[in-house]
């Protein structure tokens, strides 16, 4: 459900509501917010009838439209026609073996709506932080960014890159330090001015084995995520 104080009540049977329960059960999540702005996106990016069509796909799994078609008892020319029509928008993924295409349904990740950007809205910008820092998320990498309190100026070059909004100026000494969001991603690092920061290896017993793909990745964030009680 929707967590913090000021959230709107709204029809939890909605087929937008629902698309967003959908998408967070998988990857990393992308979990509801008070303002809605990730009812926002989806009404950007999805018909009704395209978000029904998603829910009704299989999730964890690669299919093809003939499956579609067996789930939901529709013709295969018809499953062919929304699963191609969804793949050429990238409300879905699409990858081809032996001529035959294979569709998934994909979490959200960073880079999965440029082919809607021109549906883009200056609201959806506005609320940038709220969807994009979740608590619910869990990021999963061998670095972290070492801070030399020492030769921090406290200029806050390093905010304006930090993609997770996870850095800030700590009120009482004036220096940065990052919160649990931080991606490790090293874009503070290349923007400070005085070197104060750097990335390091973390010890081995904190660095998880790699996925052998993409979707074993999504798949390990969702059983993290799980174990953390926040899935069922």
């Amino acid at each position: 459900g929707m967590r913090g104080k000021g959230a709107t009540m709204i029809d939890k049977q909605d087929v937008y509501y629902r698309l967003c329960d959908q998408i967070n059960k998988l990857g990393f999540g992308f979990d509801h917010t008070p303002e809605q702005y990730e009812l926002s996106l989806f009404k950007r990016f999805y018909t009704p009838e395209e978000a029904q069509w998603s829910l009704e796909m299989p999730l964890d799994c690669f299919f093809t439209a003939a499956d579609f078609a067996e789930k939901t008892g529709r013709t295969v020319q018809e499953a062919q026609r929304i699963c191609e029509g969804m793949a050429m928008q990238g409300q879905i993924y699409r990858e081809i073996r032996d001529r035959t295409a294979y569709y998934r349904v994909q979490p959200m990740i960073a880079g999965i709506w440029e082919a809607h950007i021109k549906l883009m809205q200056d609201d959806i910008d506005a609320g940038r932080k709220d969807w994009i820092v979740d608590e619910n998320q869990h990021n999963v990498t061998h670095y972290e960014v070492v801070i030399d309190e020492d030769k921090c100026l406290g200029d806050g070059a390093c905010l304006e890159v930090c993609p997770s909004a996870s850095a800030s100026i700590n009120p009482e000494t004036g220096k940065i330090f990052h919160d649990d969001q931080c991606l490790a991603c090293g874009q503070c690092v290349s923007r400070c001015p005085t070197g104060a920061l750097t990335m390091r290896l973390k010890p081995r017993e904190q660095r998880p084995d790699l996925p052998d793909n993409l979707w074993d990745m999504y798949e390990t964030m969702q059983a993290q995520r799980k174990a953390n009680g926040f899935l069922e």
